[in-house]
């Protein structure tokens, strides 16, 4: 006669658990909503802030046989050499001049030319560097491509090569990149047909810095021939507004 009893407490137990069982539940799912919530808050806040704060893409500024012309180089460029001095000192460049097929000594195009130009020139492919200090006496005599930017930002060279055209005979080229007189990047000896990229960054470079590309004859300029290519790839910063 004992049992019923026991029964009904059990009962009246879980009777009184069944309210604090389903708060607790309640409570659990909107914890979970809540996180969910601030998850959800937090990826499209990041997301806003990427958006607004990635930075700019990279753009072509310049390329040298794209931007080839004859006659005149296009504005941003000149084709020099340095007949008066070494290489990396701006106050001993002088211009080529086109001579109806190329840039180079003067206005004639027959070759070669009054030493030290003898084979200089420049053309929409590559060039021919002047003489070398085994020829001259004294220094290497390089052609040289000029490009002046105009925007401030951090820029590279990209989809380079240089071709020493005859390959490895009776020496090889030599290309150095300079930022204003600055040297950038390691210098590069070529003396193959198969084509040498000379990639490398510049950093960041304010407007009217200048970057040379300069190709030399390493000694002597004979098959010196080579052609080349390059881009200046750019990521330009924002003009910074003057405050009123």
């Amino acid at each position: 006669m004992s049992d019923p009893p026991a029964v009904q407490g059990s009962e009246r137990g879980a009777s009184a658990n069944a309210p604090r069982e389903s708060n607790r539940i309640g409570k659990l799912l909107v914890a979970t909503a809540v996180g969910i919530l601030c998850l959800i808050l937090l990826v499209g806040s990041v997301t806003v802030w990427i958006i607004y704060h990635r930075p700019p893409p990279l753009m072509a500024v310049a390329s040298f046989r794209a931007d080839f012309e004859e006659g005149s180089p296009k504005p941003g460029w000149r084709y020099l050499w340095n007949p008066t001095g070494d290489i990396g000192k701006t106050n001993n460049y002088r211009d080529l001049v086109w001579n109806g097929q190329s840039y180079g000594f003067d206005e004639t195009p027959t070759f070669p030319r009054p030493n030290p130009a003898h084979y200089m020139r420049i053309s929409r492919e590559g060039g021919h560097p002047a003489h070398g200090k085994n020829q001259r006496g004294d220094i290497d005599t390089y052609v040289i491509f000029a490009y002046t930017v105009t925007n401030a930002g951090f820029y590279l060279i990209t989809n380079s090569f240089l071709i020493r055209s005859d390959g490895k005979v009776n020496g090889n080229d030599n290309l150095r990149v300079f930022i204003n007189e600055q040297p950038v990047g390691p210098e590069i000896i070529v003396e193959t047909k198969t084509p040498q990229p000379f990639d490398r960054p510049l950093g960041r470079l304010n407007a009217g810095d200048c970057v040379y590309v300069a190709v030399g004859p390493n000694g002597t300029d004979r098959n010196d021939h080579f052609k080349l290519d390059f881009t200046l790839m750019a990521r330009l910063e924002k003009a910074r507004q003057s405050k009123r």
